[in-house]
């Protein structure tokens, strides 16, 4: 059965979408690029308690899975669009250039000049690359503009070109 969260920091990896068959099986439209997570025997929590993948299919970017604690369609129906969460210590290493993006927002962004632009608000995941949105400007996640990303200082260092900024800008 379920158990209550230990773990004090929970991430998103998915969020519940519909049932699936009558066994309590539920679809899950993943919010994570490590389809790992939803491997068999995995655990996951929604709202808090801690459940356990029985079984998982794959239908494009859906998991269908079935957890322990689910046993008719009622039961899932519940809890639609409630996320499916994991504690933030089980997330892959990456490498030295990858980032997690909900580490980055709330980061300072600075122009290599030392001008603040705002604090990152949101990154936008687009088929050629990511964007960083400070306010109003969008900077494309690509080396050529984002210089350096600084934990200890919460900087993230970007080079704007013009019409980045989006307003008349001096030529």
């Amino acid at each position: 059965m379920s158990t209550p969260s230990k773990a004090p920091n929970l991430i998103p990896i998915g969020k519940i979408v519909g049932a699936f068959g009558i066994d309590g099986r539920m679809k899950i439209e993943s919010l994570t690029d490590f389809p790992e997570r939803f491997a068999l025997g995995k655990k996951i929590f929604i709202k808090g308690d801690e459940h356990k993948i029985k079984w998982v299919a794959w239908h494009k970017t859906q998991a269908r899975v079935k957890l322990d604690a689910f046993n008719r369609p009622e039961d899932v129906e519940d809890i639609v669009g409630t996320l499916v969460q994991i504690p933030a210590d089980d997330r892959p290493d990456l490498d030295d250039d990858e980032y997690y993006t909900q580490d980055l927002i709330g980061m300072m962004v600075v122009t290599v000049d030392g001008e603040e632009l705002g604090p990152l608000n949101e990154v936008l995941t687009l088929p050629a690359h990511d964007v960083l949105v400070i306010g109003d400007i969008m900077i494309p996640a690509i080396e050529e503009f984002v210089q350096m990303v600084d934990f200890d200082e919460e900087t993230i260092t970007v080079k704007l070109i013009p019409g980045m900024r989006g307003d008349a800008e001096e030529a």
